[in-house]
C-alpha cells in the first residue's frame, strides 16, 4: 500500500513531487505546493520545512540526515539552499545567475552534487562546499545531464544523460535517458545502458 500524507487538519496532500528518503529510510521529504515537507515514511502528518511564496523544491538528503538540501527561486533563479531536516531557518549555498538543481551530497557530507549550465553554454555536474561554497566543476556534456551520485566512495559519479522530460515518462527512443559512469581522477567516461 502506498501512504498517505495528510496536512494540518488533515487536508490529505495530492500531487507531491520529487520525494527522496533519508538514509535511514523513516523519513520522506517531498515538494508540495512549492514548499518543502517532511514526513514519516509510512504516512502520516507532513510538516513544512519552507514555508516561502516562491518555489522550493527538489529535496535531497544528507548522508547523516541532519541536513536537506532544496532549490529555491526566491532570489529570481533557482539557487542552493540547505535546512536542517528537523526544522530551522534555510541558508543560501550558490549564489549564480544559472538555475541549479541539488541532486545528491558527497559521502563525506561536504558538499552537494547539482546539475547547471553554470560555466559555459553547455549543462555540467558540479559540487559546492557547503561551508566554503567553492564550486568544482564534475563534468560537462553537450546533451543534458543531470542527477548525479556518487559512486565508489566518491571516486566516480553516476548520472543521466539526454532524454525527454518528465512528460514523456515511457518513451523509448533513441533519446531516452541513459546511465553514465564518470571516473574523476581518469576523467572517463563510460556509458552503462543504452538503447
Amino acid at each position: 500500500a502506498v501512504p498517505s500524507f495528510a496536512f494540518a487538519q488533515d487536508v490529505t496532500i495530492h500531487g507531491a513531487q520529487a520525494p527522496t528518503l533519508s538514509p535511514d529510510g523513516k523519513r520522506v521529504a517531498f515538494s508540495w505546493r512549492g514548499d518543502v515537507y517532511i514526513a514519516a515514511s509510512t504516512g502520516g502528518t507532513a510538516s513544512p520545512l519552507t514555508a516561502h511564496a516562491e518555489f522550493d523544491g527538489n529535496p535531497v538528503f544528507s548522508p547523516d540526515g541532519k541536513w536537506i538540501a532544496f532549490s529555491s527561486n526566491r532570489n529570481g533563479n533557482s539557487d542552493i539552499f540547505i535546512v536542517p531536516s528537523t526544522g530551522g531557518t534555510p541558508r543560501r549555498i550558490t549564489k549564480s545567475p544559472a538555475s541549479e538543481v541539488p541532486t545528491d551530497w558527497t559521502p563525506d557530507g561536504k558538499s552537494i552534487y547539482f546539475s547547471a549550465n553554470r560555466e559555459s553554454n553547455v549543462p555540467g555536474i558540479y559540487t559546492v562546499n557547503v561551508d566554503s561554497f567553492k564550486v568544482q566543476r564534475i563534468v560537462e556534456d553537450f546533451k543534458r545531464i543531470g542527477g548525479a551520485a556518487p559512486l565508489a566512495g566518491g571516486k566516480q559519479v553516476v548520472y543521466t544523460r539526454d532524454g525527454f522530460p518528465w512528460t514523456r515518462p515511457r518513451y523509448r527512443g533513441s533519446a531516452a535517458s541513459q546511465l553514465w559512469r564518470f571516473d574523476i581522477a581518469s576523467k572517463k567516461r563510460t556509458a552503462i545502458t543504452s538503447g
